[in-house]
């Protein structure tokens, strides 16, 4: 692969990458019942749709034929990480449990959005050099770079809130259970 593939081919897995996250948001949505939950979770799938046709766009056409084996090498472990949460959410059998397991589901998909957000910061600060090097004009998009990183925290906020709001659930369902301690069943029995 020549150097000035690398970074369509980086821009393109990127897009792949919120691609997928769209589709696992969308997938969440439909899995909660709480309604308002399940509006956050969609507008945060509907930002990852905008970010995945920017990047894929700025990528170029010639990064079409790039498959998952491909992004995952390009991405790394984050990629990784999101098909290890998609198989987690397709494991959920009842939603009753599914309450518990939304904590730690979003957790990762924040550490997801970590990674995403810095790709984002880094072109933007980079535009310049990125353009001369690399003959990708990024300069020209730096204001839609920057609305993109607003999403971006934007959202990580949503999840960061959406994280504490099912952290308590469980927390409140933990603590109405009764805390049964067993003790010696036969201590009322006297024989006689």
């Amino acid at each position: 692969m020549r150097e000035n593939e690398k970074l369509p081919m980086f821009l393109y897995a990127l897009g792949a990458l919120e691609d997928k996250s769209f589709e696992l948001y969308r997938n969440l949505s439909k899995m909660v019942k709480n309604p308002r939950t399940s509006a956050l979770l969609l507008y945060v799938a509907s930002d990852s749709l905008k970010h995945a046709m920017l990047m894929k766009t700025i990528g170029g056409a010639s990064m079409l034929d790039l498959n998952d084996k491909k992004c995952e090498e390009v991405i790394g472990d984050t990629w990784k990480r999101l098909q290890d949460i998609s198989k987690e959410i397709s494991k959920v059998k009842t939603l009753e449990n599914f309450a518990e397991k939304l904590p730690p589901i979003i957790d990762n998909l924040m550490r997801v959005y970590a990674f995403t957000l810095i790709q984002f910061k880094t072109l933007q600060l980079m535009a310049e050099p990125i353009s001369n090097l690399y003959g990708i004009d990024l300069k020209d998009i730096r204001e839609i770079l920057e609305l993109t990183i607003m999403d971006e925290e934007k959202d990580t906020q949503i999840l960061s809130e959406l994280k504490a709001l099912y952290s308590k659930k469980v927390e409140s369902e933990e603590s109405k259970s009764p805390n049964v301690i067993y003790q010696n069943p036969d201590r009322w029995y006297q024989p006689g």
